[in-house]
This record gives C-alpha cells, sequence and structure tokens, in this order.
C-alpha cells in the first residue's frame, strides 16, 4: 500500500523545487537583459590622450565638427576606472565651438531598452548653447535629448506632454566633475521613458513620460548614442560608462513563474500517489 509523504518530506521537496525555479529563472538567456553594447574606456584599444575616433565604432558625425582629437580619453580622478572620454571643442563655427561623436550598435527586437551612463560636467562662464546626449533610430529622431548648459544646468531638450518642467539639475545644485549616473529605460510599445539620475545631493527621477513630440512618437528602438558639444569654449563633459541593454519582457517571466508552479504542484502530486511502498 502506498503511503502519502510526511509533512517534512513535503516541505524538502517544495523548497528543492523553489530552489531549482530561482536558478531557472536567473540563468534563462531570455529572461536575463541582454547586452548590446557597453565601455568603461578602460580596454583596448583606447589609450590615454588619443582620440576615441574609429575604435570600438565611434565616428565624427557633424560637417563642422573640429579635430578628433577633441574626443579623446583622458586620466580623471573621479572617474571609476581612472580615465574617461572628453568631449570638449578647439574648432569653430562662428561662434559655436562644435564636436560631435556617434557610435551604433544593433537594434533590439523587443519592446524595452535600458541605458545606463556616466557623465561630469566642467563649465566656466556661460552660454545658452550647450552639450548633449541623445539616442537615435535611422541617424534621426530620439526619445529624448539629455542637454546640459552653463545657465540653466541639466535639462530635457524639446517638448514632453507629460512633463510639468524639463529641468533635471539646476547648475546651482550641480558639481563641477562630479560624475552623475543616468539610468533610461525606453519603452518602444507605450512610448514613454523613465529615468533615474544618482550622484546629485537632491534625487531625481521620473517615469512614464511621453517620448519626445514628433517623430519620436514613432520609434520602434535605438541604434545609435550620440554626445555632441556646441560651446566647446565654456564646457567640456566626460563620460566614464556607458551601457545599452535589452530589458526582458514581464510575460515572459510570468509564464516562467506560472509553469514552475505547475511544475511544483505536478511533482506533489505524483509523490503523493506513487509515494514509498510499506512492507
Amino acid at each position: 500500500m502506498n503511503s502519502p509523504l510526511s509533512h517534512k518530506t513535503r516541505s524538502r521537496v517544495r523548497k528543492s523545487l523553489a530552489a531549482s525555479l530561482v536558478a531557472l529563472v536567473a540563468t534563462a538567456p531570455w529572461a536575463s537583459a541582454a547586452v548590446l553594447w557597453s565601455t568603461t574606456f578602460t580596454e583596448p584599444p583606447y589609450t590615454v590622450g588619443e582620440t576615441v575616433v574609429g575604435k570600438q565604432g565611434w565616428v565624427l558625425t557633424n560637417s563642422t565638427t573640429g579635430d578628433a582629437q577633441d574626443a579623446s580619453l583622458v586620466s580623471h580622478a573621479n572617474a571609476a576606472n581612472g580615465t574617461a572620454l572628453q568631449i570638449r571643442s578647439s574648432a569653430t563655427s562662428g561662434s559655436i565651438r562644435r564636436t560631435w561623436i556617434s557610435n551604433t550598435f544593433e537594434k533590439v527586437a523587443g519592446n524595452q531598452v535600458a541605458v545606463t551612463l556616466s557623465a561630469a560636467y566642467q563649465w566656466t562662464g556661460s552660454s545658452v548653447n550647450g552639450v548633449g546626449i541623445s539616442f537615435t533610430e535611422d541617424d534621426s529622431n530620439s526619445p529624448v535629448i539629455l542637454n546640459f548648459t552653463a545657465t540653466e544646468g541639466l535639462s530635457f531638450n524639446g517638448t514632453y506632454a507629460d512633463l510639468a518642467s524639463n529641468v533635471i539639475l539646476p547648475v546651482a545644485q550641480m558639481v563641477q566633475n562630479q560624475f552623475y549616473t543616468f539610468k533610461f529605460v525606453f519603452d518602444f510599445e507605450e512610448h514613454t521613458f523613465s529615468l533615474t539620475v544618482e550622484g546629485a545631493a537632491t534625487p531625481f527621477s521620473v517615469e512614464g513620460v511621453g517620448f519626445r513630440n514628433g517623430k519620436a512618437q514613432t520609434m520602434t528602438g535605438i541604434e545609435t548614442l550620440k554626445f555632441n558639444n556646441n560651446r566647446g569654449d565654456y564646457i567640456q563633459y566626460y563620460v566614464d560608462s556607458v551601457s545599452v541593454t535589452a530589458v526582458p519582457e514581464a510575460s515572459s517571466l510570468a509564464m516562467l513563474g506560472v509553469g514552475g508552479i505547475f511544475l511544483l504542484g505536478g511533482v506533489l502530486r505524483h509523490q503523493r500517489r506513487h509515494g514509498c511502498q510499506q512492507g
């Protein structure tokens, strides 16, 4: 005659299966964020004192840009790894000193993409022109543009229907040469983004903000990261890390969890039916 499993045995089975399920979730390739492109500007071919243009996909992208040396790797005491990309400008276009560089990566097939980058700013004097960071599709539209000027500080460039103010960090609250970490998540199904800024005395976070008005409302992904400095005579800025990842869909994780619950229940039913034989 079959006898049911004891409470202690059933508890051990449940714990074992739960641990296996956690391990499965953690190791499933489609359940973890897939890195599309990243750099910390520490590994070769990057060398302090040399331009990053022509290395790991970096290119100059503006017709009035200056020398490639204006986008170079430099030593920086506040950078996480001691080095950072410096974006300055020695060329002059009218009254503007301008350098734009970009890097293109694979556009992910999916709804959400996360971009994390760390940047520091240094400025003298004041100017309404500034520096920007954008993320584009087909080298044109950007769901958001992060802008810095020596008069206003950090802000969103453009029009966003869900924002009461475009200001992120006023210049009076910023510390020169301190690195701030920007964590974006773009949702290309809802056409919204979230942003968290770390390193500021006053925390900043927004969620569910509609993409920048215009053609960005029809974007299906991002494939290019752009850094520009439109006022190199006033501002220099530094980037010490960039990471672009595909975010796993919540539905995939939910399906895995449901499957695990059915698996656990099935095993326990099987054990009750085919328990240990008594002599």
